[in-house]
């Protein structure tokens, strides 16, 4: 590889994924088909990211004479669909776009390190107070990575230069979240969410072949997402 000289361990098993789904299950269990209020959603995200491996690579790269910047945030667009379970379930499928890159300036070399993201959520919320209700929740999460190395003489990395390797990988991930919600006109909501997400792809394969030793690409981290969400409210049970 072109960046780094020492891939870092993944996380531990992923079937604490399969956990969490269960969990999933098991709060949506009680509720009956009639009780459940459909909706969609879409939000906008702040992320960070740990990306060690990455980091510690486009160190020794600057310690040459580069100048990338750290692969440590980034904003993200997300959306999909919720169903309130009753007065106090929520459970939500989204779709989320994490883009990343860097670029080295002089030279034009550069990295992107984009992924796509399915979740599966389960919040428990308050009762309403006043237009604001708040809750606890998380679920497992399914990422796949598609990136890739950048030549010299690109003017971003984005968008020219010649790919010299494409980066591939997919893992299993969980968040847990808080999650706010504020009622506004008609069947209109605005949404706040902070929390902490795993996704650690341990096996990051380099034009579609595993490394030896294997390459870790870690978007776990902290994140913040603002949005709106349309539907019916939750009904009383």
């Amino acid at each position: 590889m072109e960046f780094g000289k020492t891939p870092r361990a993944g996380w531990p098993p992923r079937c604490v994924a399969w956990c969490a789904l269960a969990c999933i299950g098991v709060a949506a269990n009680g509720a009956p088909a009639s009780a459940a209020s459909v909706g969609v959603h879409a939000f906008g995200a702040f992320n960070t990211h740990l990306m060690q491996f990455w980091n510690s690579d486009l160190e020794l790269a600057n310690a040459a004479g580069g100048r990338f910047s750290r692969l440590s945030q980034g904003v993200s667009a997300g959306g999909g669909l919720h169903a309130w379970l009753g007065e106090s379930c929520l459970i939500e499928l989204d779709g989320e776009s994490l883009p990343l890159e860097t670029r080295d300036p002089p030279t034009g070399r550069g990295l992107i390190l984009d992924a796509l993201s399915v979740q599966l959520a389960a919040t428990f919320m308050s009762r309403t107070h006043g237009n604001a209700r708040f809750g606890l929740g998380g679920g497992p999460g399914y990422y796949r990575m598609r990136g890739r190395r950048v030549s010299a003489g690109a003017t971003t990395a984005r968008l020219s230069g010649a790919t010299t390797a494409r980066l591939s990988g997919a893992t299993l991930g969980l968040q847990l979240h808080a999650r706010v919600e504020w009622s506004l006109r008609g069947w209109l909501a605005l949404t706040a969410l902070a929390g902490y997400r795993v996704a650690d792809i341990a096996d990051t394969k380099s034009d579609g072949v595993s490394t030896r030793p294997q390459i870790a690409t870690d978007y776990s981290g902290l994140m913040a997402r603002i949005g709106l969400a349309a539907g019916p409210p939750a009904r009383k049970r």
